[in-house]
């Protein structure tokens, strides 16, 4: 994790270096900027694995927007974090559609954001890696709209099951009860959560269960059996097949890859 090169772009208008990228930088090799043109040079020269985007405001303003989507298409197999001051539906379905690869809530942990990128670790390992960010990410389904066309009317209507899939992903969920959540039809559900969240219904869940998958996986001892079935996956070879298709590599390659002793350092950290 030490060899980790993170690029943060400091958009808050705050100058100087903040709290969390100093800590990051105890654990990885950090470069902090706050001007546009500096963040131009620094991608200029050695590639980091990791960009952050990091927002004072929670609704990031159309040049703050335009530039997180000028680095995904310039560099579209480097992951892309955001950190805002509230996290809107409307900015999560933007940020989604642009495929940045989490968003934080600032007040946040070094801790917590030393998890995250400890899943990332073995699959920026992997060889190949412009095809495994292929695979982590999924093309979204193209969109045509804009800002102001997406009044909050609209995009709340499916954004009121995600925090019942975020807590129940490992369970059974029918199509027609996230639905009956939002006071749709199973038909009319399935259409608006693709609209919206840019990705079907079934393939989110299954990114929710890969990803918990894949922390276990690095931090249980339990077998990859086990941890499985607890997910919901009845079949071992089902499993390992999606694993590899969402992260590049099977899950006990996964897990094998070795974790260096900061990884499990970060995890107490605050």
């Amino acid at each position: 994790m030490e060899n980790m090169r993170i690029l943060w772009m400091n958009l808050t208008g705050s100058p100087g270096t903040p709290a969390l990228c100093e800590k990051l930088a105890r654990y990885c090799r950090v470069r902090a900027c706050d001007d546009a043109g500096a963040f131009a040079q620094s991608l200029s020269g050695a590639m980091p694995d990791i960009i952050c985007f990091d927002f004072a405001d929670p609704d990031p303003d159309a040049d703050a927007r335009a530039l997180v989507q000028k680095i995904k298409l310039d560099h579209p197999s480097i992951p892309l974090l955001m950190f805002t001051t509230s996290q809107s539906a409307e900015l999560v379905i933007w940020a989604m559609r642009t495929r940045v690869w989490d968003c934080f809530i600032k007040p946040v942990s070094c801790g917590e954001v030393m998890r995250r990128l400890t899943i990332l670790l073995p699959v920026l390992s992997a060889r190949h890696v412009d095809d495994v960010r292929a695979l982590l990410m999924p093309e979204r389904a193209p969109f045509s709209g804009n800002k102001a066309g997406m009044g909050k009317a609209a995009v709340s209507r499916t954004a009121v099951v995600l925090p019942f899939l975020n807590q129940h992903f490992h369970e059974k969920i029918a199509l027609s009860e996230a639905a009956r959540l939002c006071g749709m039809d199973s038909f009319e559900f399935s259409r608006c959560f693709r609209r919206e969240q840019g990705i079907t219904f079934r393939d989110y869940l299954m990114r929710l269960r890969i990803e918990a998958a894949a922390r276990r996986l690095r931090r249980d001892n339990q077998s990859v059996l086990d941890i499985a079935c607890s997910l919901g996956f009845n079949d071992p070879s089902h499993f390992a097949r999606l694993f590899r298709r969402h992260m590049g590599i099977t899950p006990r390659d996964y897990r094998s890859t070795t974790t260096p002793p900061c990884v499990s350092a970060a995890c107490g950290v605050t």
